[in-house]
C-alpha cells in the first residue's frame, strides 16, 4: 500500500519519519491478517495495491470537516473517507485525518503515549475506510479486535 502523509497542524511537534513507519507497519500487519482470511480477499487486495493520504490536522481544521461532512460540529479524534475507486493502477482507498490536539489530550487521558494514540487512531480510521464499523455491539467486538491485534502484532501497547 502506498500511504502518503501531510502534517497540517503546527501545535504539536509529531515525529513524522516514527509516525510514517508505524503506520506502515499497521497497514503491513492489517495485510498479512486479511491475507490468510478468506472472507477478507476483497480488503487485503485493496491493501495490497491501495493508496491512502493521511493527513495530521488541528481540532479547528477536524471540527470544520466534521460539520461540513458529517453535521457535528465539534472536534473529533479522526475522520475517514473512503473513496474505495479501482483503477488500472490500483485502488484509492481514500483520506484519513486525525486531530493530534485531541489524539494528544487522550493519549494523557487514557494513561498511555501519543505514539500509540495516533498508531490507534490510524488503524481505526483504516478500518474505516475498509468498511467496518462500531455502530453495534458485534460490529464493535469485530473492529476492535482487529485493532487490538494489529496493534499488539506491531508491538504498539498501551
Amino acid at each position: 500500500m502506498d500511504i502518503y502523509f501531510h502534517n497540517r497542524q503546527r501545535r504539536y511537534s509529531v515525529d513524522m519519519a516514527e509516525f510514517e513507519a508505524d503506520c506502515r507497519a499497521v497497514a503491513e500487519a492489517l495485510t498479512s491478517l486479511f491475507g490468510s482470511d478468506k472472507k477478507r480477499r476483497g480488503e487485503h487486495e485493496a491493501l495490497c495495491q491501495g493508496e491512502l493520504s493521511c493527513v495530521l490536522v488541528s481540532n479547528r481544521r477536524i471540527a470544520e470537516l466534521n460539520g461540513l461532512y458529517r453535521g457535528i460540529d465539534k472536534a473529533t479524534d479522526v475522520l475517514s473517507f473512503s473513496l474505495e475507486m479501482k483503477d488500472e493502477e490500483g485502488w484509492q482507498l481514500g483520506e484519513l485525518y486525525i486531530s493530534v490536539e485531541r489524539a494528544a489530550a487522550q493519549a494523557e487521558e487514557y494513561g498511555h503515549s501519543l505514539r500509540r494514540e495516533m498508531a490507534f487512531l490510524f488503524a481505526h480510521g483504516l478500518l474505516h475506510i475498509l468498511g467496518f464499523d462500531h455502530e453495534t455491539p458485534a460490529q464493535e467486538k469485530v473492529m476492535f479486535g482487529y485493532q487490538n491485534k494489529i496493534l499488539d502484532e506491531v508491538g504498539i501497547k498501551r
